[in-house]
Order: C-alpha cells, then sequence, then structure tokens
C-alpha cells in the first residue's frame, strides 16, 4: 500500500470549483487534502509530516513548476494536483527521512483542462523524487497516481466522465516547456581524406656525364631513361629494346643496375 499526499491548485479563477477530496475551493487558493494529510500523519508521524511537502518542493518545484506553467501556457484554463507518493510496501524502514521530514520515493503532478464546451482533458506525469527534472518524468495516468498514493481523487466526477479521463494518457507533454529541447544530432563525421596518390617516380635525366661516371655506365644510364620514357608513353617495344641496350652496353655487368639506381635518386 502507497501513501501520498495531495496539493491542489486553481489557475485561473474563470473555471469553476472541480470535484476534489476538499469540500470547497476558493479560487487562486491552496488547499491540502484531508485524507491525505492523515495517511502521512498515521505512518510517519504528525511532526514529520508537517515537513514534507516543504521538503519535496524545496528539490522539485522548479521541475514541477516548469511544466505547470507551459500547461498553463498550452491549455489556459486549468486545476492542478501535485504531490508526493512513499512507497511502504515493505515497512517503515523503507522510508527516507530528510530533515526531519519524509522523502518520497515519487513525486507526480497532474492537470485538468476546462475547454469552453465543457469537455475535460487531462496529463499526468510521475518522476523520481531523488531525481526530479522534469526530463525524467514520464506520461503516465491519473489511474496510476492513485494507485501510487491511495486516493481517489476525482470520485464525484460521474462515472462516464471519472473513468476515461483517469485513464487516459496524453500523448505529449502540454507546451514546448514542459520538456526541455531535444539534445541537437552531433555534427556528421568530417569526411575521410582521400588516400593520398602512389608517388610518381620520374627518371632522372642528366645530360652531362658527370665526372664520377664511366662512359660504360653513361650509355647505360641513358638507355635506362630512355625505356623509361617510351614505356610512359605506352611504347613497350621500344622499351624493351632500350633496356636491352642498357645491359648490352654493360661492360661490367654493373653499369646497368647502377644506371637503374641512379633513376630513382639513388647511386650505385
Amino acid at each position: 500500500m502507497r501513501v501520498g499526499a495531495l496539493i491542489f491548485l486553481l489557475l485561473p479563477a474563470s473555471v469553476g470549483a472541480f470535484p476534489s477530496c476538499a469540500d470547497k475551493i476558493d479560487a487562486g487558493a491552496v488547499v491540502s487534502c484531508p485524507d491525505s494529510w492523515l495517511g502521512i500523519a498515521r505512518w510517519v508521524g504528525y511532526r514529520a509530516s508537517e515537513g514534507t511537502l516543504p521538503g519535496v518542493y524545496a528539490a522539485s518545484g522548479t521541475a514541477l513548476g516548469r511544466a505547470v506553467a507551459a500547461w498553463v501556457d498550452a491549455k489556459g484554463a486549468l486545476q492542478v494536483y501535485e504531490g508526493p507518493a512513499f512507497d511502504r510496501s515493505r515497512g517503515s524502514t523503507t522510508i527516507r527521512w530528510k530533515g526531519g521530514a519524509a522523502e518520497p520515493e515519487t513525486v507526480w503532478a497532474f492537470a485538468i483542462s476546462v475547454a469552453p464546451n465543457g469537455s475535460l482533458d487531462a496529463i499526468a506525469v510521475m518522476a523520481s523524487a531523488s531525481a526530479p527534472m522534469i526530463a525524467a518524468a514520464h506520461i503516465t495516468t491519473i489511474d496510476a497516481i492513485e494507485a501510487a498514493t491511495g486516493l481517489d481523487f476525482l470520485a464525484e466526477l460521474p462515472d462516464g466522465q471519472e473513468g476515461p479521463l483517469e485513464a487516459g494518457r496524453a500523448s505529449a507533454f502540454w507546451g514546448a516547456a514542459a520538456a526541455p529541447p531535444p539534445e541537437p544530432p552531433p555534427p556528421p563525421p568530417p569526411p575521410a581524406k582521400p588516400p593520398l596518390p602512389e608517388p610518381v617516380v620520374t627518371p632522372k635525366l642528366e645530360t652531362q656525364k658527370p665526372v664520377d661516371m664511366s662512359e660504360s655506365q653513361w650509355a647505360a644510364h641513358r638507355s635506362w631513361v630512355e625505356g623509361q620514357r617510351l614505356m610512359k608513353d605506352g611504347d613497350m617495344s621500344g622499351a624493351r629494346e632500350a633496356f636491352t641496350k642498357c645491359f648490352e652496353t654493360d661492360e661490367k655487368r654493373s653499369d646497368c643496375s647502377s644506371a637503374i639506381m641512379r633513376t630513382f635518386g639513388a647511386r650505385g
């Protein structure tokens, strides 16, 4: 069994008194539900019960207040119920205490909107009292809040109105400010850099014979460079002939290898 507390707030004065556990609601007044207060007092003690609601709203008032303000902006005339719920299913040892007051497990709020034609609409939310940001609240039903608190808030309504209103679940928060704006999507990753092209090795053409190169090496080098040029131009037959000439002019069987190395910037 759960025991809860109730605050009833009427906004604005243009809406008449809504049936509730309070016998008479004055426009703009904050009225506690006697049954709820007695339930808390019997469980945690009268002195502790006096600090329960202020303790709850010191932590959660900003979040619930922001939701209520958004509901008013979205729907106009509202009647708003707010309060905590205590889980006593495992006995009194589960009650948490903070500053002399019982700390509830859940905070909740629901609102009734009255349209000009008299039709009723409702929204209900619940959130953990330890993390009561409205972003963590989830939309629920008045039936679920009644089950959590052990209270029957709208018993004086005709059954044809009470049942659908309490069982209905809003599809979204009323008002854009009820929940913080969604986080923007992360920026797309930067495009992958294209792979660097393979380096193109240009044959090293020397127009004059270096002093450290023999005539045989010089002839082999020129034949090798010519073969590279012809191969690049697609003349494979000419390239093969030039490469063959490179080795034919290689007197020491090393000069052509030296020319190949020199082509790539190294010396043999």
